[in-house]
């Protein structure tokens, strides 16, 4: 059986996504993303420092992300410049 994904972007996706036998599990995968997100948001701070690049392109923005229920605790990470 495929496990189920779900695309979270809000706080409500996350109610409608977990249950008790699933909730620890996403935790897992929400504290391995955003442990992810602040590195990079560091990574692009201390660059654009580096390289006088202007703040406001330095940002690290997202859309949301997809969580997929199958225990793995396993990630893909894309990046895309504007």
């Amino acid at each position: 059986m495929k496990a189920k994904q779900y695309q979270i972007k809000t706080v409500q996706d996350m109610v409608d996504c977990t249950n008790e036998d699933n909730l620890n599990n996403f935790l897992i995968d929400l504290r391995s993303l955003l442990i992810t997100a602040h590195t990079f948001r560091n990574l692009s701070e201390i660059i654009g420092e580096m390289k006088g690049i202007p703040k406001e392109i330095q940002k690290i923005k997202s859309d949301g992300f997809i969580w997929i229920d199958d225990k793995k605790h396993n990630s893909t990470i894309n990046l895309k410049i504007k």
